[in-house]
């Protein structure tokens, strides 16, 4: 399931953003799917977000080593597919919005995120 954000009513959209998060693959994509299929230009993001990394102990640890290696290979396969993917880090309740106008996308597309933290983060970007 995956949720947008409209900045207007246009049926096709000129451009659009996706933000990936939890669900690093280029296939099986709720979000990546309705923005290509709705729009004339997407871009893809991922941000290593800052509110979570520096919550760690280890700033080495393997999970984000292994996010690291996803986000690499999601990379690849965009650009196989003629896209790309734009890494970025810092809080994402503030890059998304950011990189949103900056771009001047007309929508945000995303997967759901269930987690509390993750909800409470969504609905922060979705107002800004």
């Amino acid at each position: 399931m995956s949720h947008t954000k409209s900045l207007n009513s246009q049926s096709v959209i000129n451009k659009s953003l996706v933000w990936f998060r939890r669900d690093l693959r280029d296939f099986d994509h709720a979000a990546l799917y309705h923005a290509l299929k709705s729009s004339q230009q997407v871009f893809c993001v991922f941000v290593f977000d800052t509110e979570i990394l520096d919550l760690l102990n280890n700033k080495s640890d393997r999970r984000v080593e292994f996010i690291w290696e996803s986000v690499k290979e999601l990379k690849t396969a965009l650009q196989k597919n003629g896209g790309d993917l734009m890494v970025k880090h810092g809080v994402a309740r503030d890059v998304i919005p950011n990189l949103a106008a900056e771009l001047q996308v007309n929508a945000v597309y995303s997967n759901r995120d269930y987690e509390p933290s993750a909800v409470n983060r969504d609905d922060d970007v979705a107002a800004a």
